[in-house]
């Protein structure tokens, strides 16, 4: 939790241990950013919102990447999609929760979204209240993770609903898991060995510079689109 963090930091911070850190999975009000800085740590927040801070942030934007799922889903012709996300109290979260309100309305959808921490048996669990609402029912879920999705096409299997036929999946992470799933998922995409890259290179520009905070935007993942994506069934 974040008070146990935060005593982590302060005690690298006074026995000199780290030359500097990567924060991850910033919630909503982090206290952690101001903290390190306030240390003189050098760090760098990986999936922050881009918006000004006291680190260098290296950040993706999820809303964009959000809003492409929906347009592909609509397109097909999908108006009553499921969303199985992640943390709530997570920011990136929060920006595609944002993305479904700002886009639900022109596009013609209605997105039911449920939070969870991201566990297979928590994407499960949510996959299975989605498909059991029938009236009217889903015919396209979207996760917030492949590990969820994968969940969730096994849900789906075992409930004998077969995906795309009667139910459409996307996931926003893309990975083998999702490429060897049966059949193929439907996912956004990114190059993560660059996105690694990205944030060490800038880390080790504040270990060596002490360099002023600047915001860094990599690259918005692309959906690469699978056997788990068609249009509804006639009158669905």
């Amino acid at each position: 939790d974040t008070e146990s963090q935060t005593a982590v930091y302060r005690r690298w911070a006074a026995e000199r241990r780290v030359g500097g850190l990567v924060l991850l999975d910033l919630t909503v009000d982090d206290v952690r950013p101001q903290l390190v800085a306030g240390l003189r740590i050098p760090a760098v927040v990986l999936g922050s919102h881009g918006n000004p801070m006291p680190l260098t942030s290296v950040w993706v934007d999820d809303h964009t990447a959000m809003i492409s799922i929906l347009r592909h889903l609509a397109g097909l012709g999908h108006r009553r999609i499921g969303h199985v996300s992640g943390i709530a109290a997570y920011q990136h979260t929060q920006r595609r929760l944002q993305a479904v309100a700002d886009v639900r309305d022109s596009l013609g959808i209605e997105v039911t979204s449920i939070a969870t921490d991201y566990s297979d048996a928590q994407g499960a669990s949510a996959t299975r209240s989605l498909l059991e609402a029938a009236d009217p029912r889903h015919t396209a879920i979207i996760y917030d993770s492949d590990v969820m999705a994968v969940a969730g096409l096994g849900v789906a299997t075992e409930m004998g609903i077969p995906v795309p036929g009667k139910v459409s999946m996307v996931s926003f992470d893309d990975s083998v898991l999702a490429t060897m799933a049966h059949p193929p998922l439907t996912a956004l995409t990114r190059d993560t060995f660059a996105l690694g890259t990205l944030t060490a290179g800038e880390l080790i520009r504040e270990m060596t510079e002490r360099a002023e905070p600047r915001f860094v935007q990599a690259p918005t993942p692309e959906l690469v689109v699978r056997q788990s994506t068609a249009a509804p069934e006639t009158g669905e």
